[in-house]
C-alpha cells in the first residue's frame, strides 16, 4: 500500500470478490510468467509458460523443473520413492532429484497440502496427455458421440439420407471438436478410432450388429469414412498416419469379395427408405449372408471347406438365396 513515507507492507486482506481482490488478481498473474521463467533461466532449465485466461501451465521435460519453481515459490515438501523428505532450506536445487519418469509412491506437498498427479487432464473440452497422445480425448469424444446417438429415438426408421443429414448435425461436430488442433499429433490409430465413431452410427441405422466389417458399411450406405470427411471440410494436411490410414482403407476395399457387389441391398434402393421395418432383413443379409445357418460347420466367416448342409454344396458368403432345397424366409432366418 501507499503512505505518506512511501510504499509499505499491508497485512489486510480482501474479501473475495471485492474489486480490489480481483485487480491484485491479475496484477499477480501479470507478472507471474516472467517470474517463472526468469526462475526457470538462472536455474539452467528450459521451462516455457503458457497461460490462458487465468490457467497457467509450465511445459518441463523432466519432474524436477517445476518442483524448483515451486519451491521457489513457496514451501514445498517432495517426498521421494525412497522415503526422504526435500526441504526448501535443504534442497534448494532439485535438478538431480526425482529424475526419470514418476513413480505411484512419490508425492509433491504445497503448504502441507498434498498435490494431485493427474496422467491427463480436461481443458475447455479437450482432454490432454503429457505425451501429447489424442487417444484419451477420442475416446471422451466418442463416448459423447455414443450418448448423443443414443438419445435419437428409432434411428432405423430414418431413411437413410435423413440418418445421415442427422448425423452431420448432431454427432459429427462432437468428434471433430478440436481436432483442427490436434491432427498432426494423430496416429494411424487415432484415425481408425475416429473413424468408429461414424460406423457405430450406421450400423444402429442399419440395425446390423456392432461387430460387422466397416468397409462394408460404408459401401453399403455409399458414405465417406469420418476422417476424410473432416479433412476435407476443414482443408487439413494430409499427415504420415493420414496417407496411412487411407492406405488401410484401400486395402480393405480391394479385399472385399465381389458377389458383395451384386447382392440385394447393392442392388436395390428400397431398404433406404423411411418406416422401413424390414430393413434388418437386407442389410443384415449383406454383411453375413445368414451363412451361418446354412454351413455344415457353422462357420461365421466362409470357407473352401465350407458345405451347405441343404444342398450339399459349396457354400459362399451368398449361397442362401441360390440355394434350391433352402424354404426359410429371410424373416425366419433372422429371428434365429
Amino acid at each position: 500500500m501507499m503512505a505518506s513515507g512511501g510504499w509499505q507492507t499491508s497485512c489486510r486482506r480482501s474479501v473475495a470478490g471485492r474489486s480490489p481482490s480481483s485487480l491484485l488478481f491479475v496484477l499477480f498473474e501479470a507478472v507471474l510468467p516472467g517470474y517463472i521463467t526468469n526462475a526457470a533461466t538462472a536455474a539452467g532449465h528450459d521451462a516455457p509458460v503458457l497461460m490462458y485466461a487465468d490457467d497457467l501451465v509450465i511445459l518441463a521435460t523432466t519432474q524436477a523443473t517445476p518442483i524448483m519453481l515451486l519451491q521457489r515459490s513457496g514451501d514445498v515438501v517432495y517426498h521421494q520413492q525412497d522415503g526422504h523428505e526435500h526441504h526448501q532450506d535443504k534442497c534448494p536445487e532439485v535438478s538431480g532429484v526425482g529424475e526419470g519418469p514418476l513413480s505411484k509412491r512419490d508425492k509433491f506437498e504445497v503448504n502441507n497440502q498434498t498435490l494431485e498427479i493427474m496422467p491427463a487432464f480436461e481443458y475447455l473440452g479437450v482432454t490432454l496427455q503429457p505425451s501429447l497422445a489424442v487417444t484419451k480425448h477420442l475416446d471422451k469424444a466418442a463416448t459423447k458421440c455414443a450418448r448423443a446417438t443414443h438419445a435419437i429415438p428409432n434411428i432405423h426408421l430414418l431413411s437413410l439420407d435423413a440418418a445421415v443429414r442427422l448425423f452431420n448435425i448432431m454427432i459429427r461436430p462432437i468428434a471433430a471438436y478440436a481436432l483442427r488442433s490436434l491432427w498432426q499429433e494423430m496416429t494411424a490409430a487415432n484415425f481408425r478410432q475416429l473413424d468408429r465413431v461414424k460406423s457405430t452410427y450406421l450400423k444402429k441405422a442399419l440395425r446390423i450388429s456392432k461387430y460387422s466389417s466397416n468397409t462394408k458399411v460404408h459401401l453399403l450406405t455409399n458414405t465417406e469414412h469420418l476422417c476424410v470427411e473432416i479433412r476435407r471440410m476443414h482443408n487439413l494436411p494430409e499427415t504420415p498416419a493420414y496417407r496411412q490410414r487411407m492406405e488401410e482403407i484401400t486395402d480393405k476395399e480391394d479385399s472385399v469379395e465381389l458377389s458383395f457387389f451384386t447382392c440385394p441391398a447393392m442392388q436395390q434402393t428400397t431398404w433406404r427408405r423411411a418406416n422401413n421395418t424390414r430393413r434388418h432383413l437386407t442389410t443384415r443379409y449383406a454383411m453375413h449372408g445368414f451363412h451361418f445357418t446354412i454351413c455344415d460347420a457353422r462357420c461365421w466367416e466362409p470357407s473352401e471347406q465350407c458345405r451347405c448342409r441343404l444342398c450339399g454344396e459349396p457354400a459362399g458368403r451368398y449361397h442362401l438365396m441360390n440355394c434350391p432345397n433352402n424354404s426359410q424366409s429371410l424373416t425366419q432366418l433372422t429371428a434365429q
